[in-house]
């Protein structure tokens, strides 16, 4: 009975973190193989704990060893409660910015060679407090499991890596949310390291042109990686740029990330000339109905030079249209001596504001000879009403379409006869680019409504 009620005190101990003085740390590497194992585990080198313990009818979190191999490391026991929440928790860090990214290790654990059945969850997330579960926040798409079944006797180590924390408030811990969907249940995390975001420069030669659909790219395993394949890149902090989609249907979104007015870059691969003679065309659009994002476009002479973006035409403010956005081409840009790189840069005005870009192309402007800039024209231009006609001087004119400065569509009608009236009521008054089409030819000329 004494010894029941000791192991119980010891129990209700480990529930419970001791202060420590620790400075805040802007990298962790910790493989806790100089830590105390024992189920009175009450936290120690600046790492903590919040688990009320199998006396307090919660899960444990605790120093735990392996003989063979020798091995120390965090066990999480769910005991006998069920989808009740325990938390491991880091040091302090001192800057949360997105320039770093967290990866762990984790498995099932057991005894006498058999691994409980099962699904233990493990809910990476941030924390300003050592004592209150309530400061916890989750970061979003970094929710993992780990199952197994009746009988499983193998403990299969699994890695977590590349998740990054773009922002948290001053005094934010990383922590572990754990909790089972069954009684008994058991993990182990270990090798936990906090490190800086490698942004070397890929090996990558100048293309002249794009025709990128992503579906070739890895999607990203936790949402928060970042881009960084086949020569494209994306910014490190603020907003996430992550790839996204499924069976060969791949996107890039963009993501505030928690934190209303962030921002976010994608940029392509060196191009070897930016200039009026290619034109720009992808799909893009928001991922909710009620996501705010504009998308700046610019250019920059080198990787990572966020702060010198050379910024082209107005910011778009991109449409959800039923979740298939809209498509925006015909895209110029001017030279510029220097500007290598095409950037994308997202921003939302919400905490969780979304938006995706797609089939990106950068190609020359169509034209031959018998297909040119005489092959019609547009009166009256300027135009002081809203009706104008278009003439055509070339029997191929297939399709008539207008853009707005911007790069998206506005009016858009089949080619008919050797002149047209288009209605133009709907538009406002401005500059727009009269675009006419002949097959995989076409040609260009301003108007301008008044």
């Amino acid at each position: 009975m004494k010894k029941n009620l000791l192991m119980a005190a010891a129990l209700l101990t480990g529930a419970m973190s001791f202060a420590q003085d620790c400075p805040a740390v802007a990298t962790i590497n910790e493989d806790f193989s100089d830590f105390t194992a024992g189920t009175g585990w009450a936290g120690e080198n600046c790492w903590n704990k919040i688990a009320l313990g199998f006396a307090g009818g919660g899960g444990m979190v605790y120093a735990d060893a392996t003989t063979e191999p020798a091995n120390i490391y965090i066990n999480y026991y769910s005991a006998g409660a069920v989808g009740a929440f325990s938390y491991l928790i880091g040091p302090e860090i001192s800057t949360f910015n997105g320039e770093h990214e967290l990866s762990f290790s984790a498995w099932k654990t057991g005894q006498n060679g058999s691994i409980p059945a099962g699904t233990v969850t493990i809910q990476v997330g941030t924390m300003t407090s050592l004592t209150d579960a309530t400061t916890f926040v989750a970061l979003e798409g970094a929710s993992f499991t780990l199952t197994s079944a009746v009988g499983d006797t193998t403990d299969e180590v699994e890695t977590f890596n590349n998740i990054v924390i773009p922002s948290a408030p001053a005094g934010s811990h990383i922590a572990f949310r754990l909790s089972s969907d069954t009684a008994h249940n058991a993990l182990a995390i270990d090798d936990v390291v906090w490190s800086e975001v490698e942004t070397t420069e890929p090996e990558c030669e100048a293309v002249a042109t794009l025709d990128e659909n992503f579906n070739d790219f890895t999607v990203a395993s936790p949402p928060s990686a970042l881009v960084a394949q086949n020569c494209w890149t994306s910014s490190v902090g603020g907003g996430l740029i992550y790839m996204s989609g499924a069976d060969g249907d791949n996107y890039v979104t963009f993501y505030t990330a928690g934190v209303a007015g962030n921002s976010g870059f994608l940029v392509t691969p060196e191009l070897t000339a930016i200039n009026t003679t290619y034109a720009l065309k992808f799909d893009a659009g928001t991922v909710t109905p009620t996501s705010e994002v504009s998308l700046q476009l610019g250019t920059l002479s080198a990787l990572n030079d966020f702060e010198n973006f050379e910024e082209v035409g107005e910011p778009i403010a991109l449409t959800f249209n039923a979740g298939a956005g809209d498509t925006y081409e015909n895209i110029t840009f001017p030279a510029v001596d220097g500007q290598k790189y095409i950037a994308f840069k997202f921003t939302g005005t919400g905490d969780h504001h979304a938006a995706f870009i797609d089939n990106v192309t950068w190609t020359t402007t169509s034209s031959s000879v018998d297909f040119n800039k005489s092959a019609f024209s547009i009166y009256p231009n300027p135009a002081t009403g809203k009706n104008v006609t278009v003439a055509y001087n070339n029997d191929n004119a297939e399709l008539v379409s207008i853009f707005n400065l911007a790069g998206a569509k506005v009016f858009e009608a089949k080619a008919n006869g050797t002149s047209q009236n288009l209605d133009l009521n709907g538009l406002s008054s401005g500059m727009y680019i009269v675009k006419v089409q002949s097959g995989n030819a076409s040609t260009t000329q301003k108007l301008i409504l008044q």
